[in-house]
């Protein structure tokens, strides 16, 4: 499992939103020991952390921006969205350097100890 350590540039603000019909599910966790939020994606095998509750939905949206810029970028966001069986719900600009991915995520409240078995599977 990766942790997402993924950053979006200030500069980079995206212009189009391309909205993708499919659902994430984030499953979270408080360290009370470091004091911060943990949340894994099994879906798409990355993780991410916050200070707070609301930093953590920050950085989850991150990894996704994140994550599906560089599928375009690589060419894989075809193949990507067919392995998961989801599909655009807008179309994709013709130029893809400032977009924002719309996909909708649930997250779930996890105690950190089963969050920390389902990381190390």
């Amino acid at each position: 499992m990766k942790n997402c350590a993924w950053r979006i540039s200030k500069k980079r603000m995206a212009n189009k939103t391309v909205t993708i019909q499919g659902n994430l599910l984030w499953l979270c966790a408080q360290d009370k020991d470091a004091g911060l939020w943990v949340a894994q994606c099994p879906a798409l095998r990355i993780m991410a952390e916050g200070e707070t509750y609301a930093k953590l939905q920050q950085a989850i949206d991150e990894c996704i921006q994140a994550l599906f810029t560089d599928l375009v970028q690589t060419n894989q966001f075809d193949g990507f969205l067919r392995e998961h069986n989801w599909v655009l719900g807008s179309p994709m600009p013709p130029k893809t350097s400032r977009v924002r991915f719309d996909v909708p995520y649930e997250i779930q409240r996890r105690s950190a100890h089963d969050l920390a078995g389902a990381c190390c599977q």
